[in-house]
């Protein structure tokens, strides 16, 4: 949850930075779809299945190929994390190089290349 806020308030925060917005709107969606929307469509019917109703209404056999289905999805969720987590540096790094080339526009004047005569 803390993810989605931070990612959340950069981009806020970073939307006037065109290089950057969409490689951190990316993240963030990415982090929504990756985390919340598959945890409640895939992951809490197969919870139920395991740890709810378990041996009770399900086969072991049934009971193992859903926790097969689990894990798979958990992988899918570890590389949505990951493709997340390289977005947002890249829409970083984006920030940073905005800001770096923002100072150094303050600091060297168009006057500073007037040519001698």
């Amino acid at each position: 949850m803390l993810g989605l806020l931070s990612g959340g308030a950069t981009l806020i925060f970073g939307w006037r930075v065109k290089s950057a917005r969409y490689w951190i709107l990316g993240s963030v969606l990415l982090m929504v779809t990756g985390e919340f929307l598959l945890s409640v469509i895939y992951f809490w019917p197969r919870n139920t299945i395991m740890f709810t109703e378990g041996t009770a209404v399900h086969s072991a056999a049934y009971l193992q190929q859903t926790a097969q289905e689990f894990q798979m999805g958990h992988w899918l969720r570890v590389g949505a994390s990951a493709v997340a987590s390289m977005l947002a540096f890249t829409g970083f790094l984006r920030l940073y190089r905005d800001r770096i080339s923002a100072r150094i526009r303050r600091e060297i004047s168009p006057t500073d290349f007037r040519e001698e005569p």
